[in-house]
């Protein structure tokens, strides 16, 4: 209760937190910055539990590659170690982007935000509800573990396998890092989990396709989950995530603004909406860059990743 973000709203509406806490639900807690202190043992853990389960995930590759039979699995070693080491990093990926989705639905979809329904958030009763709403354990711990992962995503991309996209990879961490710091000490937790959610949903599509890619199935089981991936991206990363969250975030800062509300407020709810668009921004040059995808699976290149796209131009040229 010591808490900034507590004080804020305990002098803005004179009424106590928990009171907004519907009556029978769980304990609720508000967040505080010194929880994500817990972030730094986490990073540990989640870091090896993603270099553990590479064994297991090597011997699931070895054996479905002996039902596709990919030309490069005798012919081209390197080419193979290459491709193993990206289905075991993708199959990771799938495991905890839908480990979190589930979370994520378990923890909060009794909510009154959720589905997507920010507009909630902006009610004419507080003119603009609390962005800290009050946090279930399962809700807050969610938080915390989502914010070690991707945090230990930042610190370890300096290590991994350098891509096309890098710069943008790079960009897409530390905005990602500035927004999951900003939305829990300051209080749009509520946005945070979306923002998440959005993430997790679509990344899960991703790497079904990716792995698909790298175990050479049929042109016609990559093209039909090519298909769900742009389906999922459109739905959740275009349009979920600039309607129902960015939107949302810029309507209740105007909201606060003419409110005359402590400019401060108006400056982080401003920020908060600028992270998030450059997220977009970048949502939206990997939904361009699915078009050269497109363009591989029509010419029989099924196996070429989108982040690949600058060396296989250079092959083409070659040839």
């Amino acid at each position: 209760k010591n808490t900034m973000t507590y004080s804020f709203i305990d002098h803005v509406y004179g009424k106590q937190l928990w009171d907004l806490a519907k009556e029978g639900a769980p304990q609720y807690t508000d967040s505080s910055i010194y929880e994500l202190g817990a972030v730094i043992p986490l990073i540990i853990v989640i870091w090896s539990l993603r270099k553990s389960w590479n064994s297991l995930f090597s011997y699931l590759f070895a054996t479905i590659t002996q039902f596709t039979k990919p030309d490069w699995k005798k012919t081209e070693p390197e080419k193979y170690r290459e491709k193993h080491n990206k289905f075991c990093s993708q199959m990771g990926k799938l495991i905890i982007h839908g480990v979190a989705a589930y979370w994520a639905y378990a923890s909060c979809h009794e909510e009154h935000w959720w589905f997507f329904n920010t507009f909630s958030i902006i009610s004419e009763r507080y003119s603009v509800k609390v962005p800290n709403d009050p946090m279930t354990f399962s809700h807050k711990l969610y938080y915390i573990v989502l914010a070690a992962y991707h945090t230990e995503s930042l610190l370890t991309h300096a290590f991994e396998e350098k891509r096309d996209d890098d710069v943008q990879m790079w960009i897409h961490h530390v905005v990602t890092f500035a927004v999951i710091s900003v939305s829990y000490t300051l209080g749009f937790t509520y946005f945070g989990t979306l923002v998440y959610f959005v993430h997790d949903v679509s990344d899960v599509s991703v790497a079904i396709c990716k792995c698909f890619n790298y175990l050479k199935f049929k042109p016609v089981y990559i093209g039909i989950s090519f298909l769900h991936l742009i389906a999922v991206w459109c739905y959740t990363r275009l349009y979920m995530f600039s309607v129902h969250i960015i939107w949302v975030i810029y309507k209740a800062t105007y909201i606060f603004y003419q409110q005359d509300y402590p400019m401060w407020i108006v400056a982080c709810g401003v920020f908060f909406g600028l992270l998030l668009s450059i997220l977009e921004i970048l949502h939206l040059y990997w939904f361009y860059m699915f078009f050269y995808v497109a363009q591989n699976l029509i010419y029989g290149r099924a196996e070429i990743d989108a982040s690949e796209y600058q060396d296989w131009k250079k092959k083409e040229k070659e040839d």
